[in-house]
């Protein structure tokens, strides 16, 4: 007598959903494991994202303060870190205080006569990146191929006038202090001193959608021209703005020096600011190739100064 075959049960194995389940428990839990570890290195995963590349002219600063190794050691040594981080927090806000001076005072129709030049610039003069590096900085900015030429040199100008803002700023604050304010810096504070390196050049800006950077060797150029300003001011390019510094040292405001044996460049063209020195070893006066540019309305006409040179005789 035939039997028949045993009908299979259409019942779920319960055994085998539990082991499924287990597993796929399983593999969620070492995922996130996994997501956790890799979130430890969150700082680094925006450079590993392939950047948005394209060309830029640049206006690049780097700014350190001078002494600032030195201040930190005699205090630490004396357990007063408290007074250093009292400066770091003061220190950090000169920036943006140099850039609101800045343009209080060329676009606040309640301090002056605004003029409509400078005012058109008003969008670009906020750096596109800005850099902590510990006691020093990195600023870009960018001069947009769109505007005109006469625009972008006076873009660059303006630049200029900023970070000497920022410069002024340092001194007010770390400078003729109450004797409260030397208690929460220490009279270490008064040798403390800000050198600024300033270079204008074609770029690459690295786009990486969450942030922006920027590569290139005129970066590497501001960088070394602000080794060069000490004691303290202003080291710039000369190609930053031949006109403005011809027409600053004519008015015996700074000096136009070679600096030799800039890596990568050699010598290299420059603009000294008050407070550098220009007796440095490995720099040397120049005389601008060009003379200033001077409006013809300005000028007065030749009979005028003849005859004023025939009343001097």
């Amino acid at each position: 007598k035939r039997t028949k075959p045993r009908a299979r049960s259409t019942k779920p194995n319960k055994t085998h959903a539990a082991n499924r389940q287990s597993d796929q428990d399983s593999l969620l839990r070492s995922r996130i494991a996994a997501l956790r570890r890799t979130l430890k290195f969150r700082q680094f995963l925006g450079a590993s994202f392939e950047p948005v590349i394209s060309d830029a002219e640049i206006v690049v600063c780097f700014v350190d303060v001078r002494g600032f190794t030195n201040y930190c050691r005699r205090l630490q040594q004396d357990m007063q870190d408290r007074k250093i981080q009292n400066f770091l927090k003061t220190y950090l806000k000169i920036f943006n205080e140099g850039l609101m001076a800045w343009v209080v005072k060329h676009l606040d129709d309640e301090y002056d006569k605004v003029k409509r030049e400078i005012a058109a610039l008003e969008e670009y003069i906020i750096p596109k990146m800005y850099k902590n590096l510990g006691d020093g900085l990195m600023m870009v900015w960018e001069i947009p191929s769109t505007l005109s030429l006469g625009e972008q040199g006076s873009l660059a100008q303006q630049i200029v006038f900023v970070i000497e803002e920022v410069q002024t700023r340092f001194y007010m604050h770390f400078r003729n202090l109450t004797p409260i304010e030397l208690d929460s810096y220490s009279e270490e504070v008064l040798k403390l001193e800000l050198g600024c390196g300033i270079a204008k050049g074609h770029a690459w800006r690295l786009d990486y959608g969450h942030s922006l950077d920027y590569a290139g060797s005129i970066i590497n150029l501001a960088s070394r021209l602000e080794s060069r300003a000490r004691p303290s001011g202003i080291v710039a390019h000369y190609d930053v703005s031949t006109w403005m510094f011809d027409r600053l040292v004519s008015k015996e405001q700074g000096h136009l020096v070679e600096i030799q044996d800039i890596k990568g460049y050699g010598t290299v063209r420059a603009w000294l600011g008050s407070g550098v020195d220009h007796m440095q070893k490995g720099i040397r006066p120049f005389k601008s190739p060009e003379k200033a540019l001077i409006s013809p309305k300005a000028r007065p006409p030749l009979s005028r100064r003849t005859s004023k040179s025939r009343k001097e005789r």
